[in-house]
């Protein structure tokens, strides 16, 4: 039997609305924008070298090296070395960051191969960074 409220009745078995859980933008469904990281395969240029490239494989010679400067880590409360070298081909030149046993391996007008890297920007300027897996390798 319907209950009557201010001479409204309401049913006890009315159907319940199905809420989707879509993503609405000003009314209209839409999907959450992929990041923008792309993966690349083989040996690029430095000129190529685009802010979110992930899997950048670089060969090129070291210019300079600054001075190693200490940073204290939130995440592991370690106090670890960091230092900026600035690596060069042909094509261009883009920031190197080195971390800890990296500063010591390299030298000015060495040659480097830098495997499995990627690109960031600090400061509005481009870096490439070794990161965990990449692979940095002086060659003769």
């Amino acid at each position: 039997m319907p209950r009557r409220i201010h001479g409204k009745s309401f049913s006890r078995n009315r159907r319940k609305r199905n809420f989707k859980s879509t993503r609405t933008f000003f009314g209209k469904p839409y999907s959450k924008p992929k990041p923008i990281f792309e993966e690349v395969k083989g040996s690029l240029k430095i000129s190529d070298l685009a802010v979110g490239m992930r899997s950048v494989n670089v060969k090129g010679k070291i210019v300079e090296i600054s001075e190693p400067r200490e940073v204290f880590s939130r995440f592991t409360n370690r106090l670890n070395r960091v230092a900026t070298a600035v690596i060069e081909d042909e094509s261009g030149r883009i920031n190197l960051s080195l971390w800890n046993e990296q500063i010591e391996k390299v030298k000015v007008n060495d040659t480097v191969q830098i495997s499995n890297g990627y690109v960031t920007e600090f400061r509005g300027i481009k870096h490439l960074n070794i990161g965990r897996y990449g692979t940095l390798e002086i060659l003769e």
